[in-house]
Order: structure tokens, then sequence, then C-alpha cells
């Protein structure tokens, strides 16, 4: 739905009604201890409801985000079948699902890489934005230009050099080919990992310094440091699991439980 402001406010709500639905509707029998379980529910978020947010997201998604949050909570609430509100931070990482605005990030990339790959005038556009005050674009010009500094700092530790790009106000669009803009599944997965594990790092190192917060610091520094990727195959849920087994581990894993707090 396009409005007259361009803000595209209806469409989000159109999209959230929409979501509400459909996971009321696939998960109102699953609780804690019945129902489907985590890897079930997680396949569930990703064809059902992200599918929904996914398309054209840099668009219209980055200005709505926000309208998206009590979803997202309930979402995590339901995955983690916790009686009290868990850590966020920690069932996303426990489950793997990145919060909404780092999957937000990476779609932004991946779009604009596939754009700029193309060979037509859409490089020498991207530059007369870059250049302007219009503040409209920042967010998704500074995605690229991370990424760009991400994927070459990567090429650099595979050779065990140094990059010296150490900011992204370095990032010349007019010194790139159509070969800087190809990404693989690999990278942008790891892209993704690196980014949402060093927002969890930047939010709770200057934040409160409850126990659960310093756990998810360092599960997030443990797993940056390490290089670990997330995945499915890395996944701690099978689909061989019930419901109540996986709420117990997510209780040892959040601890907001009656049985760990």
């Amino acid at each position: 739905i396009i409005d007259e402001n361009l803000n595209f406010k209806q469409h989000a709500e159109q999209k959230l009604k929409e979501c509400n639905r459909k996971w009321g509707l696939l998960t109102r029998t699953t609780n804690r201890n019945h129902g489907l379980n985590v890897r079930s529910l997680y396949l569930l978020v990703k064809t059902v409801i992200l599918t929904k947010l996914h398309y054209a997201s840099p668009l219209w998604l980055g200005k709505n985000i926000d309208t998206f949050k009590n979803l997202w909570n309930k979402i995590i609430m339901k995955i983690s079948g916790a009686t009290l509100n868990p850590n966020r931070e920690l069932v996303e990482l426990a489950v793997q699902l990145p919060p909404l605005q780092i999957q937000l990030e990476v779609l932004t990339v991946k779009f604009f890489c596939k754009a700029l790959s193309d060979k037509d005038f859409v490089t020498s556009t991207l530059m007369q934005v870059d250049g302007s005050l219009y503040k409209e674009f920042f967010s998704q010009i500074s995605a690229i230009k991370r990424y760009l500094l991400f994927k070459q700092d990567r090429s650099f530790r595979k050779d065990q050099r140094l990059s010296t790009l150490r900011s992204v106000n370095l990032i010349d669009f007019t010194s790139l080919d159509d070969a800087s803009f190809i990404y693989d599944r690999c990278g942008i997965t790891e892209y993704e990992n690196k980014i949402w594990l060093e927002e969890i790092i930047r939010k709770y190192s200057f934040g409160s310094s409850s126990e659960t917060n310093v756990e998810c610091v360092k599960a997030a520094a443990f797993m940056l440091e390490n290089g670990k990727t997330m995945d499915l195959k890395s996944s701690l849920f099978n689909y061989s699991t019930t419901k109540k087994e996986d709420s117990y581990i997510l209780d040892f894993i959040h601890g907001n439980s009656l049985l760990y707090g």
C-alpha cells in the first residue's frame, strides 16, 4: 500500500494484522509443554512471518520497524515457552533468530549488491545519493558501506594481512568494480552474525550490569572472537525433541523462570 506521504505506515499495519492472524492460528495449540517444538516454530517464523516482512523491506520496513516490536516479542515468548519475560537477546541467540533490525540491514546489503552488480546507472545514482544531504537513504548507504568494509577486511584476513580501511567514510564507490558487489552465502551469513553479535556487545556493555546481561555479553563476545557461525546445523534444537524439553533447555539458557530464576 503506497500512501501519499510515502511512509508506508498503512502497509506496515496491514502486514502486522496478517502476521498476527496467521501466527495466532498456527500456534494456538502450542504452549510451554505441548505443541510445536522450537525447530518447527523457527521454520514457521521463517516461512510464514518473515517472508511477509522481508518482501521489499529496504523500501518500507526501516521506517516502520517499531510497528512489529510487540509481534516480535510475542514470537520470542512463544518460542521460548517462558512463563516470565526472558532475556530476548539470549533467546534469539539460542534459537538463531536475529533481531528484525539486523535482518533488515542484511537484506538491504543484498538488495544493493544485486542492483550495483548490474551495468547500468545505479552506481552513479548511488554516488549522488551518498554525496547529498538527504538523510532518507543514510541508513541504507551506511549498510552497504559497512558490508564492503567487512568484505575487504575478510579478504585481507584470508591473505593474513591487515586492512588499512577502518572507517566506512573511506569507502569510495568510484574505485569499485562489479566484482566488489558479488556476495556469497557464507560471506553474507558471516556478516550477519558479526553485526548481530557486535550489536549485543554494544547494547549491554554500557547498560545494566545484571547477571543475565553479563552472560549475554559473554556469549556474544565468545562467538564473535571465535568466528562462530550460527546455522541450523549447529542448532541446539532438532526435530525430534518435544516442546517441554525445548522449554527446559531455554529456561536454563535465559534463567528467567521459576526453575532457574
